[in-house]
Formats: C-alpha cells, sequence, structure tokens
C-alpha cells in the first residue's frame, strides 16, 4: 500500500505538485495509443495513480535490468 496516496485530497496534491512530470507522461501514453483520452472518474486521482504505477514499473525494470 502507498500510504501516501489514500485519499483523493493526498492524490490531487500530489498531482498538482507533479502536474509537469504527469501531463508529459499522459502526453506520451496517450500517443502510444495505451490511455483513454478521458478516463472515467476524478482525472487528478486517475493520474497520480497512472504516474506512481509507470513510475514503479520504469524502476523495476531498470534494477531486473529489462529495459535492454
Amino acid at each position: 500500500m502507498v500510504s501516501s496516496l489514500v485519499y483523493y485530497t493526498q492524490t490531487k496534491a500530489f498531482f498538482i505538485l507533479h502536474y509537469d512530470e504527469i501531463e508529459k507522461l499522459r502526453s506520451s501514453l496517450m500517443d502510444d495509443d495505451i490511455m483513454p483520452d478521458r478516463p472515467e472518474g476524478d482525472l487528478a486521482n486517475f493520474l497520480s495513480w497512472l504516474a506512481f504505477e509507470e513510475k514503479a514499473r520504469e524502476l523495476v525494470e531498470n534494477i531486473l535490468g529489462l529495459d535492454q
């Protein structure tokens, strides 16, 4: 569990703090047709979790050497 992203207020704060990086990631994923144009539900919450999970995936790939 990610204790700093439990409540909408926390994901909203994360979204605001990392807006530029999240927007760059969202744009890249949309260009690659990996993400819907407009996901359902709270957009800041969705994009915060998307960014967190994508960065976690990248870290695991780097650690395991899967990015080569």
